[in-house]
């Protein structure tokens, strides 16, 4: 029996391939060739479940993060999601980084080709993981306090 966070998961992949399909069908009916690339996907808390809203999520064309590929930054929607056209084409490795609350993650994908030379689109999907500074933070901070506190007396 699939538990929830699988049901949950085959949900969200399926969003995506239709949405990946409606730009398809969306760009073939304009009748142009799309310039750039459109990279799509959802920032998550660590966890892989917890979507994050209103995070800055960049496009970079270099693991460094040293150079941009989209004018500006996006924020993700209530859902956790981001779409952001880069100056990529097909092939070509895309890096995503993400930020909310001053913790951030990055991750990346390849630039893949759909369509026809008359109607191509290039589209990458890349989700992100942000590690929740709290949940990481608050307990090794605890930790290391209440180790402190414990030598401390021993000492006396």
């Amino acid at each position: 029996m699939k538990t929830e966070k699988q049901k949950m998961f085959k949900n969200q992949k399926r969003k995506i391939i239709l949405t990946i399909i409606g730009t398809i069908l969306l760009i073939g009916m304009m009748g142009t060739a799309a310039a750039g690339a459109l990279v799509i996907g959802t920032i998550y808390r660590a966890d892989s479940t917890t979507v994050v809203a209103d995070a800055t999520v960049n496009a970079y064309s270099d693991a460094a993060h040293t150079e941009l590929v989209a004018t500006q930054s996006v924020t993700t929607n209530t859902f956790g999601r981001y779409n952001i056209n880069v100056d990529l084409d097909g092939g070509d490795p895309v890096y995503i980084t993400a930020e909310k609350d001053g913790s951030s993650g990055s991750s990346s994908g390849t630039i893949l080709n759909y369509g026809t030379e008359d109607t191509q689109v290039n589209i990458a999907i890349v989700d992100v993981s942000i590690p929740e500074f709290a949940t990481i933070a608050i307990p090794a901070s605890i930790a290391l306090i209440g180790g402190l506190l414990f030598m401390r007396r021993k000492e006396e």
